[in-house]
């Protein structure tokens, strides 16, 4: 009988543990760079419908079935060379697509002068 609580609290305390030891920020969060959590962060804020463009990287060279995928989101995708690609959408749709499995990192995309 002590055995089967002891069984009972120990199987409730890893339980636990793991359960403390979650990220407390969404998985898809952990695929943006900051500057792109933050845009995202003040566009919700303010409901905004305003167009970002993101610079990404898949896990494996993007098929014509992926890119439909992202498509899927809301996402304009613009640009794909092997798994590196460009897009943009609304702060909801980059959300949707960091979501995606297959994508591993996207960043805010930057304008230079190049003068």
């Amino acid at each position: 009988m002590i055995k089967k609580i002891t069984l009972a609290f120990l199987t409730g305390g890893i339980i636990f543990a793991l359960y403390s030891c979650a990220p407390s920020v969404p998985y898809f969060e952990t695929k943006m760079d900051v500057k792109l959590k933050q845009k995202i962060a003040l566009l919700e804020r303010d409901n905004s419908t305003e167009i970002i463009s993101i610079i990404g990287k898949a896990d494996k060279s993007i098929s014509e079935e992926m890119k439909e995928q992202m498509i899927e989101q809301n996402v304009k995708v613009e640009s794909v060379i092997n798994n590196l690609f460009t897009a943009s959408g609304n702060y909801k749709a980059i959300k949707n697509l960091a979501g995606l499995g297959f994508i591993n990192y996207i960043s805010l995309s930057i304008n230079r002068n190049i003068n």
